[in-house]
C-alpha cells in the first residue's frame, strides 16, 4: 500500500500535524507513517493522538532517517509531508542543506504551513507553467491531486515575447493538456505577465486568495555556487506563499509518477 511519510520535529505540534497528516492519507488512501526525530536533544512531545497510529522515532540523522524508509522494501512511500519546521526556514544554511539534501528524492514532499489546517482538502490546485526543468513530471502530480481531491486546477503561465520561447512554451502546454484531458481533469488556463517571475508570483497571489488551495511546483534541479550565499528558490517561496501548502516535485526522469 502507497504511503505517506510524516517527521515531526521538536518544534512541532504533534498533535496537530498528526490530525492533518492522518486527513491527507486518508483523503489520498495512503499508509501513514509518522516518525519522530530529535536533532538537538530537545524533548519530542508526544504524538499519540489515534491509537491506531504508530509513532516511529529515528536517530538524530533525519535524513539518513527519511532515504532509510524511501529504500525499504517494507514501505511504499510515495510522499514526504512535513512542516517549514523542519526545514528551518530562519537559518539560511540550514534551510539551503535540506534542500540539497532533498534534491535527490524520488517522491514528492509537501510542505505545510505552520500552523496546518487539520480541515485542508485541496480545492484549487495552481500549477505554474514557466518552462522550469520538471513541469512535465509536475503535471502529472499536479493532475493526481486535482482528481483525487474532485478539485479545480488552475494554469497560469506567462506570455513570452520571445518567439522561440514562445513555440518552447505552446508545446509544453500541449503535452500537458493532452495528459489532463485523457485522465479527466478538469482545468483552465490563465495567463499571467511576459516573464517566468510574474506567472509564478501570480500563481502564488492566487493561491493566497483561494480557499483550500496548494500550489505545485517543480523544485530546482541543480544546486549552484550562489545558493550559499542566497539561499535556492524554494526559501523564498516559501516566506512569501502564505499559509498555502506547497507540493515540490523533483525533475528527475526516474521520478515515481502517480498512477491513472
Amino acid at each position: 500500500m502507497a504511503s505517506l511519510l510524516l517527521p515531526i520535529s521538536p518544534d512541532d505540534d504533534a498533535a496537530q500535524l498528526m490530525s492533518a497528516g492522518t486527513r491527507i492519507a486518508r483523503n489520498l488512501d495512503y499508509q501513514l507513517i509518522p516518525f519522530t526525530y530529535n536533532k538537538s536533544e530537545k524533548e519530542v512531545r508526544n504524538p499519540l493522538v489515534h491509537a491506531s497510529v504508530t509513532v516511529q522515532h529515528s536517530d538524530k540523522n533525519f535524513f539518513h532517517t527519511i532515504y532509510s524508509f524511501l529504500n525499504s522494501t517494507e514501505h511504499d512511500v510515495t510522499l514526504v509531508v512535513l512542516t517549514p519546521k523542519v526545514i528551518n526556514l530562519k537559518s539560511r544554511n540550514k534551510a539551503t542543506h535540506f534542500f540539497a539534501k532533498f534534491r535527490s528524492l524520488k517522491v514528492p514532499y509537501l510542505v505545510l504551513p505552520d500552523a496546518p489546517d487539520s480541515g485542508w482538502c485541496p480545492e484549487n490546485i495552481f500549477f505554474p507553467v514557466c518552462l522550469q526543468d520538471g513541469e512535465k513530471e509536475a503535471s502529472a502530480w499536479a493532475g493526481f491531486w486535482t482528481r483525487t481531491h474532485q478539485g479545480r486546477l488552475h494554469i497560469i503561465h506567462p506570455e513570452f515575447r520571445n518567439k522561440t520561447t514562445k513555440q518552447y512554451l505552446q508545446r509544453n502546454l500541449a503535452f500537458i493538456r493532452n495528459l489532463f484531458n485523457q485522465s479527466n481533469v478538469v482545468f483552465e488556463t490563465c495567463p499571467a505577465g511576459c516573464k517566468r517571475k510574474e506567472a509564478r508570483s501570480k500563481a502564488i497571489e492566487m493561491a493566497g486568495n483561494s480557499r483550500d488551495s496548494l500550489l505545485v511546483l517543480p523544485a530546482t534541479r541543480l544546486n549552484s555556487p550562489e545558493y550559499v550565499f542566497t539561499g535556492p528558490p524554494e526559501i523564498r517561496l516559501l516566506k512569501n506563499r502564505g499559509n498555502t501548502p506547497v507540493l515540490f516535485v523533483n525533475p528527475l526522469h526516474d521520478l515515481y509518477v502517480p498512477c491513472g
